[in-house]
């Protein structure tokens, strides 16, 4: 995905890891994120102690009967609650300005102008 700036940039969603780009869950949210994950877990937990574990995994991935391992599984949780409460959050590297999608997984956004101008980065991990 990328979309125009108002400013003119190209602002690219091309991959993961990118110091312009995150993810909020609002609050609201945050309750049915980490109970739908955890209860989750936990069936998938429940159903490897009862042997269950591949009838589990071909349920939870909609019929594909796949080799995942356990650590991907629970990864796949993750991410499933994570788009499902999660919204995308943009900052352009040009002039600032956050672009946060208005509802999960909708490419529509709402913008908003940096006030001062010690912008630069907010999104981006400090290592």
């Amino acid at each position: 995905m990328k979309f125009k700036c108002r400013c003119g940039h190209i602002v690219v969603d091309r991959d993961s890891d990118l110091p312009y780009k995150g993810e909020i869950i609002r609050d609201q949210s945050y309750e049915d994120f980490y109970e739908k994950s955890s209860l989750l877990a936990g069936e998938f937990i429940k159903a490897i102690n009862e042997g269950r574990r591949q009838d589990w995994i071909k349920s939870f991935y909609e019929g594909r009967d796949l080799n995942v391992s356990d650590s991907g599984v629970i990864s796949d949780i993750y991410c499933r609650a994570s788009v499902e409460n999660g919204l995308n959050i943009f900052q352009c590297e040009s002039c600032g300005r956050i672009f946060i999608e208005k509802h999960s997984d909708s490419n529509a956004f709402v913008c908003f102008k940096p006030v001062s101008d010690d912008w630069k980065g907010v999104l981006e991990v400090k290592k």
